[in-house]
């Protein structure tokens, strides 16, 4: 926690628009998650993974993923490798992908997504009513 204080810190110093220290539980995506990684992967190699159909983005390369081994091998990675969020969200656009669905009590990642293009959709799913909404939005009701 004070390595990540005085990172904050010095990018203030050195010119940096925004630095904020995020409290979060855990460092995830970071090389701290090693242990973490290690145990995950164990699991993971019990497990047949099919083909993803539709084929997913993976979030650690920004692209899609159409094999399940390499699912596998890329959610492994991704427990301490960094988020490619912005890359991921430029391959959606440049996909044609129109619209977003947030699940989770807030909406952070819209908001972010909102920074990238004005264009999207943006839908959160934080109950089953929302659920409902979302269903009824995406199906043109």
């Amino acid at each position: 926690k004070e390595a990540v204080e005085k990172a904050v810190e010095l990018s203030k110093q050195k010119g940096c628009k925004k630095a904020v220290f995020l409290p979060v539980s855990a460092p995830f995506h970071s090389p701290l998650m090693k242990p973490a990684r290690e145990k995950m992967e164990a699991v993971l190699r019990e497990i047949d993974f099919k083909d993803p159909q539709p084929p997913c983005v993976a979030n650690v390369s920004a692209k899609p993923v159409y094999m399940g081994e390499e699912a596998r091998e890329l959610l492994i990675k991704q427990i301490d490798s960094p988020v490619r969020w912005r890359e991921t969200l430029l391959f959606f656009k440049e996909a044609g992908v129109d619209t977003l669905v947030e699940i989770g009590p807030q909406t952070v990642l819209l908001g972010l997504a909102k920074r990238i293009s004005k264009d999207w959709k943006l839908l959160n799913v934080e109950n089953l009513k929302s659920l409902e909404d979302t269903v009824i939005t995406l199906l043109g009701g």
